[in-house]
């Protein structure tokens, strides 16, 4: 459990720790173990990141696309010199 802290922090690199597992006289069955279970929680993390920032891009890609409909709505409205009533057609506080 040490190792997966130390790694996510940074402190430590897996091959760093199975290094140390040579050292400690850990057998290669063991060594492998380790590496096999830090390399699927690796694996776990880069694909929880790669959700977050998916849902990120997404998440912006909305508000853009709802700046996009508004900032047309109200270059409509300037164009037809209803400025006032591109703001009424949007929220209380006008465009944002």
């Amino acid at each position: 459990m040490l190792v997966v802290i130390s790694v996510h922090l940074g402190a430590r690199t897996i091959s760093a720790y199975i290094k140390d597992l040579v050292a400690r006289g850990q057998d290669e069955e063991r060594q492998q173990q380790v590496l096999d279970i830090l390399n699927a929680w690796t694996s776990g993390q880069k694909a929880e990141e790669a959700a977050t920032t998916n849902l990120t891009v997404a998440a912006l890609q909305a508000e853009l696309a709802k700046k996009e409909a508004e900032l047309d709505r109200i270059k409509a409205a300037v164009g037809k010199g209803m400025v006032a009533a591109a703001f009424e057609a949007g929220d209380d506080d006008g465009p944002t």
